[in-house]
């Protein structure tokens, strides 16, 4: 990684919070919010999954990852649709408010 890069990583502890979207999500009105923590993505999904009784469809392509995390993660060898992801939220809104929520 360049140094720039590697400084941007660092720069992600800056942004482990989901207070500011947890708020804004429950001003539009969500059926459901879960923050990606343990198990990232794929772990949130499958627990929002299980206590609505429902399944779900992850397109990958889809899911914003900053450059430096594929980076890392490639390295490393590490899934990130399962990398810890504090500061990241998985929400479920209905359709007609999916624009609010961009």
């Amino acid at each position: 990684m360049t140094e720039e890069e590697l400084q941007t990583a660092v720069s992600f502890l800056d942004r482990v919070s989901v207070v500011a979207e947890g708020i804004a999500a429950g001003r539009v009105g969500t059926h459901g919010m879960h923050d990606i923590t343990e198990g990232g993505i794929l772990g949130a999904v499958w627990e929002m999954c299980q206590i609505a009784g429902k399944g779900a469809q992850l397109w990958e392509e889809k899911i914003p990852m900053e450059p430096e995390t594929k980076k890392i993660c490639e390295f490393f060898n590490i899934d990130p649709l399962r990398l810890i992801s504090s500061g990241s939220m998985a929400i479920i809104v209905p359709a007609d408010k999916l624009e609010e929520m961009e």
